[in-house]
């Protein structure tokens, strides 16, 4: 498990709650998707209660703690789930907390930061009715007697069940870490000032923030300063042989609603001295 968060801002990516009850298989099921998520280039920091916290005296505050500093959270839904008090009030926090900043759904893609897995049903049918619109997968079977069972651990179904839960929380880190990641796009020229347009709005769509251009000239044959130069294109040509664009380099840092930027320009040809 990474021992950094992959979201920045977040004390872990992901809040894993069950009944202890569950502990073994949870185990298992937590070693399977965290190789799954190794194959796709994650590494993301989890949060378990193994050291039975809740039996401690501020069991209530050190849980809630990592629950508001959590990216995801990742409900093992059970009968045990559904009988613990303690398994429902982590639910519960979880929910006020994102019902309250109105960001349990993460930007338009129909992702959201609170995962169920149904290890096994309740017989009411209760981790059906919790928070009905997100998706739910499940580790068990039914047999034609509506007798329920769990999927073997070796079983392709089991690796087939893994993989989409772990697919599901790729999307929804790389979709949070996108809001919380600024992607400056540079000034263009005139003549592609619609494809600039464009690409803004692509990122944005894609839950990126697009901060504004960074600092530095374009080329100064497109610069206003120089539209009533005649010289101006055969001396571009002639002067800027490669045809390149002065190196710009930016950085940007915010925080609290506050930005600092900076930049870095040259224009010098790659044979100058």
């Amino acid at each position: 498990m990474g021992s950094e968060a992959y979201v920045p801002g977040f004390g872990q990516d992901l809040f894993l709650s069950y009944a202890r009850e569950d502990g073994g298989w949870v185990s298992e099921f937590q070693n399977k998707l965290i190789e799954a998520l190794l194959e796709r280039g994650l590494e993301p920091s989890v949060w378990r209660d193994v050291k039975d916290i809740r039996f401690g005296q501020n069991w209530k505050e050190q849980m809630f703690q990592a629950i508001e500093q959590t990216a995801l959270f990742l409900a093992i839904l059970s009968p045990n789930y559904r009988n613990s008090d303690y398994c429902n009030d982590e639910s519960d926090y979880f929910q006020e907390l994102r019902e309250k900043a109105q960001d349990l759904r993460i930007g338009t893609e129909g992702l959201y930061r609170y995962l169920k897995v149904v290890r096994m049903p309740s017989d009411d049918g209760w981790h059906s009715g919790l928070l009905p619109d997100l998706q739910q997968i499940e580790f068990f079977t039914r047999d034609l007697q509506d007798t329920d069972f769990l999927v073997p651990f070796t079983a392709p179904e089991f690796t087939m069940k893994i993989g989409r839960v772990a697919h599901a929380l790729a999307a929804a880190l790389k979709a949070m870490r996108r809001t919380r990641e600024m992607v400056y796009v540079a000034s263009p020229a005139d003549d592609v000032d619609v494809e600039w347009r464009s690409l803004r709005s692509e990122l944005r769509a894609q839950g990126y923030v697009v901060g504004p251009a960074p600092l530095g000239p374009v080329n100064f044959m497109h610069r206003p300063s120089a539209s009533e130069n005649p010289q101006v294109p055969l001396s571009h040509h002639h002067l800027d042989a490669t045809h390149i664009s002065p190196g710009v380099i930016a950085v940007g840092v915010e925080r609290s609603g506050f930005s600092l930027e900076a930049g870095a320009f040259h224009g010098r040809e790659p044979d100058e001295n």
